[in-house]
């Protein structure tokens, strides 16, 4: 999971002189998710899910114009359920279902 993170965040600098506005937006809306999704530590879980809520419909918001049935794949699906979970289980990283 920690490769993943490192490889969104260098993915900012090399990807995005290569795409259409459109796409652009749509990864940048990925890219600021991201920091969000892999925090390891929240102090202020109210604060903190209301952020992550915002950048999640953000994200969809420029994801599903460009094609509709990403809305019904599963991991998009779940990303509108993710606040819940970190509130019941703490940080995604450590309730990762990914074996090892």
């Amino acid at each position: 999971m920690i490769h993943f993170s490192i490889i969104m965040q260098d993915e900012t600098f090399i990807i995005l002189a290569f795409l259409t506005i459109e796409k652009r937006e749509v990864w940048l809306a990925l890219f600021n998710l991201t920091p969000w999704i892999f925090q390891t530590k929240i102090n202020k879980i109210a604060a903190y899910q209301d952020g992550l809520k915002l950048h999640i419909t953000h994200l969809l918001y420029k994801l599903i114009p460009k094609n509709a049935q990403w809305a019904n794949k599963p991991k998009v699906n779940m990303l509108l359920h993710l606040p819940d979970s970190i509130k019941r289980f703490g940080p995604a990283s450590q309730f990762s279902t990914e074996k090892v």
